[in-house]
C-alpha cells in the first residue's frame, strides 16, 4: 500500500494521504515541474516535508520550501544523484499540498 505523509512546518500539522486519487493528484502536480540544481540558502516561512511510503517503508522524501525550492531524496537509489536541492523554474503553485491543510 502506498501513502504520502505531509508535515506543515508552521504548525506541525501532519496529514496522511492514502486514497489513490489524492495520491495521483499530488504526483501529477509534481510531474511537470522544471528544476535547476541550486544551493539555495533562502528559505520561506512555510515549508512542507513530504514523504512517500510503499508498504510502510519510506521510499522518497521531498521538502518543499514555499513554491520556489525543492529538496528531494530517493531512498531506493544508489545513484550519486539520489538527492539534491533545486530551484523550481516552471509555473508551480503547490495547490495539491496546500489544499490538504485548509
Amino acid at each position: 500500500m502506498t501513502s504520502i505523509r505531509v508535515l506543515k512546518s508552521s504548525d506541525e500539522q501532519d496529514i496522511k494521504v492514502d486514497g489513490p486519487k489524492e495520491i495521483e493528484k499530488i504526483i501529477h502536480e509534481f510531474s511537470d515541474v522544471k528544476l535547476k540544481r541550486s544551493d539555495a540558502s533562502e528559505r520561506p516561512a512555510e515549508t512542507y516535508w513530504i514523504r512517500i511510503y510503499v508498504n510502510k517503508d519510506q521510499r522518497f522524501g521531498m521538502t518543499l520550501y514555499g513554491t520556489d525550492y525543492l529538496y528531494f531524496s530517493d531512498q531506493s537509489s544508489k545513484s550519486k544523484y539520489h538527492s539534491g536541492n533545486f530551484k523550481i523554474t516552471s509555473k508551480f503553485d503547490g495547490e495539491s499540498i496546500t489544499c490538504l491543510f485548509k
